[in-house]
C-alpha cells in the first residue's frame, strides 16, 4: 500500500446519470485548473531533464520547489510518527500536497494542502 499515493472510494452513480455529462461549465472550469497546475509544472521543472510534472521530480527536486510552509512541514513530520510513514511515503505526500496546491494557484504547500493530501494517502475519508 506504500506505492499506492491516492485512495479514494469512489461511489457507483444512479443509473439515470449512467452517459450523461455533467455541467459542461464545471468540467470546462475543472479542465482549464488541470491545464493551469500542469503548464505551471512545466515551467518550475523546466531546466531539470525528464522532469515535467511534481510525480516526475526526485529528491533533488523536491528539496528545491516543494517546501511547505512551517505548520504543515510539522504535520507531515507528526502524521509520519503517528501513522508509521516511510521516506517515500513522505515524498509522495508532499508531492501530491504541491499537486493540490498548483490547482488552487497557491505559490506555497499550506498546512491545508497537506492535510488534503494525506486524507488521500492514509485513506481517512472513509
Amino acid at each position: 500500500m506504500d506505492r499506492i499515493d491516492l485512495r479514494v472510494d469512489v461511489a457507483i452513480p444512479p443509473v439515470e446519470q449512467v452517459g450523461t455529462v455533467g455541467d459542461a461549465r464545471e468540467v470546462e472550469e475543472l479542465r482549464a485548473r488541470i491545464r493551469a497546475a500542469r503548464a505551471l509544472q512545466c515551467e518550475r521543472y523546466a531546466h531539470i531533464d525528464g522532469v515535467h510534472c511534481n510525480a516526475d521530480a526526485g529528491s533533488e527536486a523536491r528539496r528545491e520547489f516543494m517546501q511547505p510552509q512551517a505548520q504543515a512541514a510539522e504535520l507531515l513530520r507528526r502524521a509520519m510518527s503517528q501513522w508509521n510513514l516511510s521516506v517515500r511515503a513522505y515524498e509522495r505526500t508532499l508531492a501530491v500536497a504541491r499537486s493540490i496546491a498548483d490547482l488552487e494557484g497557491a505559490l506555497d504547500i499550506e498546512m491545508q494542502h497537506v492535510a488534503e493530501a494525506l486524507q488521500y494517502r492514509l485513506h481517512l475519508g472513509r
